[in-house]
């Protein structure tokens, strides 16, 4: 089979895998969610606070362990601070949060990711927003990402 036939039905397939599953998520309170066409959830709050979910692919393929390692790493090179982490378990996957503070425009802007690898995939539930605005609104950003479930 020519390789580039056989490339492109790889990516269809590929695609398809991750275009079969359904995500979702209870918004927290104040929340709108919106455009689904780019990202599986999206919702964004009054003050601007944005919270979404992104599915790639678990690789290197790891366990939530190896994806703290990692992450900590990018976040640290990349100039975040590192304010809280902590442990989180969506439907029996053991997962992990980061909450960092970014320095930008004369602003303190606070990023939270999350992430659950669960086989050939890892779910990441990203929140950002003006340390002012998040700040209020972090435990229940951090509830609702509890609620993540994925329907195949």
């Amino acid at each position: 089979m020519n390789p580039f036939v056989k490339s492109g039905i790889l990516a269809l397939l590929s695609l398809l895998l991750f275009a079969c599953e359904t995500v979702s998520m209870k918004a927290p309170q104040d929340f709108v969610v919106y455009d689904k066409e780019k990202s599986p959830f999206r919702a964004i709050s009054a003050d601007g606070v944005r919270l979404r979910v992104r599915i790639e692919k678990n690789e290197p393929k790891g366990d939530s362990g190896l994806w703290q390692k990692l992450m900590l790493r990018y976040l640290q090179e990349s100039g975040y601070r590192i304010v809280e982490t902590g442990d989180l378990v969506n439907n029996g996957v053991q997962g992990f949060y980061f909450i960092s503070l970014y320095h930008f425009a004369r602003e303190d802007y606070i990023y939270l990711t999350s992430f659950f690898p669960s086989g050939e995939k890892l779910y990441i539930v990203e929140a950002a927003g003006i340390y002012k605005d998040f700040m209020p609104r972090k435990k229940d950003l951090l509830a609702s990402i509890k609620t993540l479930k994925v329907e195949k």
